[in-house]
């Protein structure tokens, strides 16, 4: 989403995401969506090439985090 101060100038973006992990047993073809807890995020930042950064570095950490997370509590 686009960013606008009040005299409407782009001043950058917002970026909102959520990362959930699921369970699928293959046995009964059930899959079990874990929705707690919620690694997502919302950002705002700039317009340039480091906002980009900005958001892809968020992005992967709580990837990682919630992937850690799991892997802790789930093996």
């Amino acid at each position: 989403m686009k960013l606008s101060n009040t005299n409407g100038r782009h001043t950058g973006y917002a970026v909102s995401y959520e990362i959930q992990l699921g369970i699928h047993d293959p046995s009964n073809d059930m899959t079990l969506l874990l929705s707690e807890p919620n690694f997502g995020s919302m950002l705002a930042g700039g317009k340039g090439e480091d906002a980009r950064q900005f958001f892809l570095n968020a992005i992967r950490d709580d990837v990682s985090s919630a992937i850690t997370f799991y892997y802790k509590n789930f093996k």
